[in-house]
């Protein structure tokens, strides 16, 4: 169960930046889209860090926001956290953009036809 609700979230979770990205290819350009997506995957990694290795919750912004703070600060140039929130941003960035290919191909497999 703990699986397919992992497996539920990842997906939410591309689906909801495929969204942005689309927006923000439709607004400005294919370039800002992508930046758009990569800051997103470098905050996103590195939120993971601070809730994995940090033990950082999401309420702990309402709960205790100083100490928070001071968590984050103090973790941004850790080499530690930087490799890896870079790991966890790297892989997030492969998942999307592999989801971000089979979404265009699907998009274009109807163009197509075949003999």
């Amino acid at each position: 169960m703990l699986f397919n609700f992992s497996v539920a979230g990842l997906l939410a979770g591309l689906c909801s930046i495929r969204i942005v990205h689309r927006i923000f290819a439709h607004r400005w350009n294919h370039a800002v889209a992508w930046l758009v997506v990569l800051v997103s995957m470098l905050l996103g990694g590195f939120g993971v860090y601070l809730g994995r290795y940090g033990r950082w919750n999401s309420w702990d912004m309402v709960t205790q926001p100083k100490a928070l703070l001071q968590g984050i600060t103090s973790r941004m140039l850790d080499p530690f956290a930087i490799k890896h929130t870079f790991t966890f941003s790297f892989v997030m960035m492969l998942l999307y953009f592999a989801f971000h290919i089979f979404d265009e191909l699907k998009k274009h497999e109807g163009t197509h036809k075949y003999s």
